[in-house]
């Protein structure tokens, strides 16, 4: 063992601190040489370390902790910000209705171009006419910013998408009527929580947004001038859009929730037709499946007659789901009963075939895209000249049944007719079912909702004050055509990729949280009490046989009781269950 070797250094320095009788005197630490080893190799003195030295170390460790959270919390951030470019591919397995998601999303992003449109191009937007012709009014290419026609398209995918599942449930060949009941309920429940918490919190702030005037241009607007109207223009809102029982068409652009964002006068409508979808069927869930065909188109004929557009385009979703769900099931007949000569089977289908089928649903689509992008007059009389001179659309305007007249744009008889047409088309087209299952339409799908609601108020906020400087550096441009051109380019590269990334936040933060929500108040809502629903089999004519259910387990217990009563183990009659009491406490 070594020893270290303590010695004075030479230099003295009297400390300030002391007295005058003491000395300062720093130490040097020496270790002693090694008989091993060279002169050269023998260390030389080392000073000991100083104070400051280890409050430095100190310094360096906290500013190092803090730098690390730092980049800790910036990743979180960007993590839960990011666009979704940057997340990385995920592949998807395509439903059988992601088709009509993504004619949902197509269709949302047509509403956010009708408008833009009134900020790019003010003048365009009429029907067209052949005394001021312009390539943008033509009938099928105006479609891309027709608002009135894609909020036809809404309910209509609207009525087929809610009824896909309880039809599917009803054409099984031993319908399970409890799960058909639950799923019903559980729809019910669920639809209001879903359909309105993204809305009413976007209604909240913009709200604020015209508190604080952070809308370009501000509007003048009484209400939101104290904080106590403010919120009790919200409160009104919420309430009056909650009640399903109010059409308030055709002036739903009226409503107190319109008057906060005039795009969203057609949630209410939404959220009553979902739940006329719901009742109806409701009432037919104990059909057979051709009386619940029958039921349905006469249901359909009946709203055409008294012109109850938005009831009339959610009943024809249901139709539309139970035609496929028909033709579905007759094709799996057909495959059972031709086993290996099946046509999937054997290549009988020649090519010419479907080269015939894509050219017969092309012809049938233009007509169809011809009337449902007629002209959009908002709260026009009928004489209006924006109409234009276009073939064939004052003739539908005279042959628009009377119990359709003074409807809104989305409720003209001839487009919701040509709605329906589109959704059967491409229904039972499989090229155009693929053209909404590319990627990018089913991105548009994923933020359909959130890129609906968002939009408007990211316009006002966002685009109308980018709009104004990209219109002071386009204007030296003397070329109209190419003036237009630039202001497209630099709107899509300025403002397009913040309105998507707006949009993929709410989809994410409102859209799915609501969703989750809704599945979570369901669950705490009906796990209060084990009860169980007993549905009587009305095919046993000797026994009465119940199907009791566990709904908090979700356990099926299947009990068989005798007509007049029931025995215990030990043989002695108790009495039967009231056949009025529908809901019993499981033991």
């Amino acid at each position: 063992m070594q020893w270290l070797n303590w010695k004075v250094s030479g230099s003295v320095s009297r400390s300030r601190e002391f007295n005058a009788g003491h000395e300062a005197v720093p130490l040097i630490v020496v270790e002693p040489p090694d008989d091993d080893l060279e002169a050269g190799d023998i260390a030389s003195p080392k000073t000991l370390p100083h104070a400051n030295s280890s409050f430095s170390d100190t310094s360096q460790s906290e500013l190092s902790a803090l730098f690390t959270t730092l980049v800790r919390i910036l990743s979180y951030v960007w993590i839960a910000l990011r666009p979704r470019i940057f997340s990385g591919h995920q592949d998807r397995q395509l439903g059988p209705t992601d088709w009509l998601s993504g004619v949902r999303g197509v269709a949302s992003l047509f509403v956010m171009f009708s408008h833009i449109r009134v900020n790019l191009f003010g003048d365009v937007g009429h029907g067209w006419s052949s005394e001021h012709p312009r390539f943008l009014e033509l009938p099928i290419i105006r479609l891309a910013y027709s608002g009135g026609a894609m909020v036809t398209l809404f309910f209509i995918v609207s009525g087929y998408a809610l009824s896909y599942r309880t039809l599917s449930l009803m054409r099984e060949t031993t319908p399970d009527h409890f799960k058909i009941f639950k799923s019903l309920a559980s729809s019910v429940f669920r639809r209001a929580i879903r359909l309105y918490i993204p809305v009413f919190v976007l209604a909240f702030i913009q709200l604020w947004t015209l508190y604080f005037r952070l809308q370009a241009p501000p509007p003048s607007e009484p209400r939101a001038s104290t904080v106590l109207s403010l919120l009790g223009w919200w409160i009104e809102a919420v309430a009056n859009a909650l009640n399903p029982f109010d059409r308030n068409l055709p002036a739903a652009f009226n409503a107190p929730l319109a008057k906060i964002e005039m795009v969203w006068w057609t949630i209410p409508t939404e959220y009553r037709g979902s739940l006329v979808v719901f009742v109806v069927l409701l009432v037919l869930s104990q059909t057979r499946n051709l009386v619940r065909s029958l039921a349905l188109v006469t249901y359909l004929l009946w709203t055409t007659y008294i012109g109850q557009w938005e009831v009339f385009l959610f009943i024809a979703g249901i139709v539309c789901c139970d035609l496929h769900l028909s033709s579905q099931s007759r094709a799996s007949e057909a495959a059972l009963t031709l086993g290996d000569e099946s046509p999937a089977a054997t290549p009988s289908r020649k090519w010419w075939k479907g080269v015939v089928s894509v050219c017969l649903s092309s012809l049938a689509l233009v007509p169809i895209l011809y009337i449902l992008g007629a002209p959009e007059g908002w709260m026009v009389p009928d004489d209006w000249p924006g109409y234009g001179d276009a073939p064939f659309y004052y003739t539908l305007r005279i042959w628009t049944p009377q119990s359709w007249k003074g409807n809104t744009v989305a409720g003209d008889f001839w487009r919701c007719l040509a709605a329906v047409a589109f959704i059967l088309l491409v229904d039972n087209t499989s090229f155009l079912r693929r053209l909404f299952e590319f990627p990018l339409s089913q991105y548009l799908a994923d933020i359909s909702f959130s890129l609906y609601l968002l939009h408007p108020i990211t316009l006002k906020c966002i685009g109308n004050r980018m709009f104004s400087y990209i219109d002071r550096w386009v204007d030296a441009v003397g070329n109209y055509w190419l003036k237009q051109f630039l202001r497209v380019v630099l709107v899509s590269i300025l403002f397009g990729p913040i309105l998507f990334w707006v949009s993929e936040l709410g989809a994410t933060y409102l859209d799915q949280m609501s969703v989750k929500f809704a599945k979570w108040a369901e669950g705490k809502f009906r796990s209060g009490r084990e009860t169980a629903i007993a549905l009587p089999d009305t095919d046993n004519a000797t026994t009465n046989q119940s199907r009791w259910v566990n709904t908090s387990e979700n356990v099926e217990v299947v009990r068989v009781r005798d007509a007049q009563d029931i025995g215990d183990a030990a043989g002695h009659h108790l009495p039967s269950p009231s056949s009025d009491v529908g809901i019993n406490r499981l033991q």
